[in-house]
């Protein structure tokens, strides 16, 4: 939002010995500004102590597994018949005797004589090689065609009586960190400035240190909201000054796009914002077992959502107004998500060369339940002032803090997907 007016002095005054006052209106909003959106709904989590922020993320063993080569036909039969095939060293991890599995495309199909329909149980494991008993639990009279290389689903885990200790099954937690990012602001006037202001020479502002800290500090917000999107750590943290000493964080695009986290994968192809962009994307995150309740645009993007569903069912008729608004909206797996229009999310409404418009608008889906902005201990936000022997006051604001992000690859399993290129 825009700040009240200040009457203040005009600029060719301001500071300058020997001039007069000039008596500015104080009816009017002064400063231009839109608030970071996405950072302000961001809830802040425990301090950290460190130059690095520390949290573990949990993984699942996962159900589905890849057949790396097919198996073997399996003909006209009275009796169980045997196949094998090859798997992953992790997909070998997750399995064992006894378990039952099915080609992931055919689960759930009507029952056929398909291969796809087929049922198998592990009977031996020989490091990452699996030998099943095919056509598990079905009419061992039918024939089934070779199983093709693809995902297989667990169906059944079962055990035997009097069992003993099996496959230990647990996962170790994965480490993640992100940089501590330290902000400050600064003023510094001189003592007649000061003056002209306590002493009612500038209508409207009673302390300058005050009012220029205060415009000071809506710089600093439109900053961090830039870099808690945008901003990425440096290369290395050793070499030669500002590497080591200007530390900055992993910003959600870097934790989104694969920097950050290199098994995060974006979505980069070019095209327009639609429903099924949007509901192809958070079915993605659906699938992965995360519930995203956040979209979070740019201006161009938002104007688009709020027109994309063009049907006059249910609406509310008024005599008195007419357009398109979007403030929250239920995509296809009737999760809702509420939209967050921020000025500094990339719209596509810049030009290279000029009159050119550029394909280059991001869409952010996200669960904000795995989002912690992560403060310093004690640091957070705070001020400075000391006396000195110099003829002015100064004050300085700084803030220290670092940003979590939680499941943005497969490594543990997205929550969020960055969505580029759009238009």
């Amino acid at each position: 939002m825009a700040l009240l007016v200040h009457s203040g002095t005009a600029a060719v005054d301001l500071s300058a010995s020997q001039t007069y006052r000039d008596d500015i209106s104080d009816v009017l909003m002064a400063s231009l500004v839109v608030e970071p959106n996405l950072m302000g709904i961001v809830e802040v989590a425990e301090e950290f102590s460190a130059e690095q922020a520390h949290w573990v993320e949990d993984s699942l063993n996962p159900y589905k597994f890849t057949a790396l080569n097919s198996f073997a036909t399996l003909a006209s039969s009275t009796s169980y018949q045997t196949a094998s095939f090859t798997v992953s060293q992790a997909d070998a991890a997750i399995l064992d005797v006894g378990y039952i599995f099915a080609n992931d495309a055919g689960v759930g199909q009507p029952h056929t004589t398909s291969s796809l329909d087929e049922q198998f149980q592990v009977i031996t494991l020989n490091g990452q090689t699996v030998t099943v008993n095919r056509n598990f639990g079905g009419a061992s009279t039918l024939t089934f065609t070779s199983q093709t290389t693809g995902v297989m689903r667990i169906i059944n885990r079962p055990t035997y009586p009097n069992s003993d200790l099996g496959k230990d099954l647990s996962k170790a937690r994965i480490a993640k960190v992100n940089y501590i990012n330290r902000f400050e602001l600064n003023v510094n006037i001189d003592s007649e400035q000061i003056a002209r202001t306590r002493q009612g020479y500038v209508p409207g502002v009673r302390d300058e240190l005050g009012y220029q800290f205060q415009q000071r500090l809506v710089e600093l917000k439109r900053v961090m909201g830039n870099a808690f999107i945008y901003s990425k750590a440096p290369n290395v943290y050793a070499g030669t000054s500002p590497n080591i000493d200007y530390q900055t964080f992993w910003g959600l695009l870097s934790w989104l796009d694969g920097t950050a986290n290199t098994s995060s994968t974006p979505t980069t192809t070019v095209q327009t914002l639609s429903d099924a962009v949007i509901n192809t994307n958070v079915l993605s995150i659906y699938r992965q077992g995360a519930d995203s309740n956040i979209i979070a645009v740019g201006p161009s993007m938002a104007q688009r959502i709020g027109q994309l569903y063009t049907d006059r069912m249910r609406l509310e008729q008024s005599d008195t107004e007419r357009g398109f608004f979007a403030q929250s909206f239920i995509p296809s797996m009737a999760n809702r998500h509420y939209l967050i229009n921020d000025l500094y999310i990339s719209d596509g409404s810049i030009g290279f060369p000029a009159g050119t418009t550029v394909t280059n608008a991001f869409m952010f889906i996200l669960d904000m339940s795995r989002i912690r902005i992560k403060p310093f201990v004690n640091q957070f936000f705070y001020v400075v002032t000391s006396p000195s022997f110099r003829d002015g006051d100064a004050v300085r604001c700084l803030s220290k803090w670092s940003l979590e992000v939680r499941n943005t690859g497969s490594d543990a399993g997205f929550a969020h997907l960055a969505i580029q290129n759009l238009s």
